[in-house]
């Protein structure tokens, strides 16, 4: 197995190598772009700018280990009226065989992809892939552990609450009105390596329920919340479909201290380092009149690319 094709992360690819132990992180990034003619650039969410732009989307995987990260795969997002528009497809051009994919599904050809070079324990990501319901299902089909991010409104019920008087479940709530009303004694201190040092964080962990895309009781889930102890605390809320037998704690703040302390790997979003050079990497993607990429970032033995 060898390094990354991608140069500028040549540093911080992990120095211990591959091991099953890893996180691929998941992440959409959005740059801003001015013009129309770039291959699937729209009026969508950008996170650099914190709002609806024109911008170019792409999907990223991100490899994090104890030791170093390093972006592995990338496969630039199409829009659903990009790729239902005949004329804009011949003059960027888009290959016949490319068809719209939302980005979850692009996420998990990415992970499909990594998944024959690299060994990797976890899977995590932010919201804009813990709520989709399909998407976990999909790794659970796929026996792939993992811990993603869900929004503050996501609807769940704690399974060890107990029901209300001639109910047979507990209620659903948002898992934030949940996470606030949980007495003190039930959040614990957790402390996971970041890049500046030990993070510490408080933790508040459950068995749950969500509900699927048809609006149904989805299959038994672990929560975890994860709150800094800041001045002004940042909260996150995670399910993880790993066993009880799993520390899921430090594992989740191993992913948050991955995900957010080494930003550059997964995010991108002002960070600089790898973000810049994602950047730059989506431009190379689909430059205007250029067919659109899909290829790993990962050389396989064999293919090394010059």
């Amino acid at each position: 197995m060898t390094k990354p094709s991608w140069p500028s992360c040549a540093a911080t690819w992990p120095r211990s190598g591959p091991t099953p132990a890893a996180v691929l992180v998941l992440d959409a990034s959005g740059f801003p772009k001015k013009g129309t003619a770039s291959c699937g650039v729209a009026r969508q969410w950008c996170g650099r700018l914190g709002k609806l732009d024109n911008c170019q989307v792409g999907v990223f995987a991100a490899y994090v280990t104890a030791t170093g990260y390093a972006p592995v795969d990338r496969q630039l997002y199409l829009p659903e009226d990009w790729a239902d528009d005949a004329a804009r497809r011949e003059l960027t051009p888009v290959p016949a065989a490319v068809s719209f994919q939302e980005r979850w599904r692009i996420a998990l050809t990415l992970l499909e992809r990594v998944g024959h070079d690299l060994p990797f324990g976890w899977v995590a990501g932010d919201d804009e892939f813990g709520r989709a319901s399909a998407f976990r299902a999909q790794l659970r089909l796929r026996k792939r552990r993992y811990v993603l991010d869900v929004p503050c409104n996501t609807l769940i019920r704690d399974l060890s609450e107990t029901p209300a008087p001639g109910k047979r479940w507990p209620p659903w709530r948002r898992v934030d009105a949940w996470a606030q009303a949980q007495p003190s004694r039930r959040w614990r201190c957790d402390t996971g390596a970041g890049a500046k040092g030990p993070k510490v964080v408080r933790a508040l962990e459950a068995w749950v329920q969500t509900k699927d895309e048809d609006g149904g009781p989805g299959p038994r889930e672990r929560l975890v919340v994860l709150r800094t102890v800041d001045r002004e605390p940042q909260v996150w809320y995670t399910l993880s479909n790993a066993t009880s037998a799993v520390p899921l704690g430090a594992v989740a703040v191993g992913a948050w201290a991955a995900a957010r302390d080494r930003g550059d790997a997964a995010s991108g979003q002002g960070r600089g380092g790898v973000g810049t050079v994602r950047g730059a990497e989506l431009g190379r993607l689909a430059p205007p009149h250029d067919p659109v990429a899909v290829g790993p970032v990962v050389s396989r033995p064999g293919t090394e690319r010059s």
